[in-house]
């Protein structure tokens, strides 16, 4: 048996559409007064610009954030991040990945 023969399976990959081209970062907590989760990052093609994203929050859980569309492509993957939790005007937690 020929090894070209086991396996008639085609695949053709293509790019997805630029909206739908990105990367996601998921933060949960628990504890009570959480009022904002701030998460800030750099990317690639911008090393010297910090982006941020605030939301305000009323209870324990979990959210998502996403960079995607026309900022991920032109400015490049997520290479640096920091999530902060606010009590308030108060730093109640943060978390940072290792290049920050």
């Amino acid at each position: 048996v020929c090894s070209s023969d086991l396996s008639r399976i085609r695949f053709a990959s293509r790019a997805l559409p630029v909206e739908q081209q990105g990367e996601e970062f998921h933060v949960s907590w628990t504890g009570r007064g959480i009022t904002r989760i701030r998460f800030e990052y750099r990317q690639v093609n911008t090393p010297d610009r910090v982006s941020a994203q605030d939301v305000s929050v009323t209870a324990s859980g979990s959210l998502t954030f996403w960079i995607r569309g026309q900022e991920y492509v032109s400015a490049g993957r997520v290479s640096a991040w920091r999530v902060t939790l606010w009590r308030h005007e108060t730093v109640a937690a943060e978390r940072h990945s290792a290049l920050w």
